[in-house]
C-alpha cells in the first residue's frame, strides 16, 4: 500500500482544478441534453385515467400491457400509461371493427 502525502495548498489547488473540469464537462453536455426531446407529464396517465379512456376495466387493461399493444412505464409498483398509445390503440380497434360490422 502507498501513501501520498500533499500539502494543503496542493491539495485545494488540485480540489480547485478538478471542479473546474466537471463543470466544464456539464456545460458541453447541457446544450445536447436540452435539445433531447422531452415528454411532459401531461402524457403519462395513471391506471384510473387509463381505463377511462379506454373505457375499461384493470383486467382489460392488464391484458394490454401484457400484449404490448400499449405503451407503459413502470417503476417498482407504480404504473403509467402513454396516452397517445392508448389513442392509437382505439384508433385501431375503430378501424378494425369497422369491417367487422354491416351498415
Amino acid at each position: 500500500m502507498e501513501l501520498i502525502i500533499f500539502e494543503k495548498e496542493s491539495y485545494y489547488q488540485a480540489l480547485a482544478e478538478m471542479k473546474k473540469f466537471i463543470k466544464e464537462a456539464i456545460s458541453e453536455i447541457k446544450p445536447s441534453a436540452s435539445q433531447a426531446p422531452i415528454e411532459s407529464k401531461e402524457q403519462w396517465v395513471n391506471a384510473k385515467e387509463a381505463e377511462a379512456i379506454l373505457h375499461c376495466r384493470k383486467t382489460k387493461l392488464k391484458k394490454l400491457r401484457d400484449a404490448a399493444l400499449i405503451r407503459v412505464y413502470k417503476h417498482e409498483r407504480k404504473i403509467l400509461y402513454h396516452k397517445k398509445s392508448l389513442l392509437e390503440y382505439l384508433e385501431d380497434f375503430a378501424n378494425k371493427s369497422r369491417g367487422t360490422f354491416k351498415t
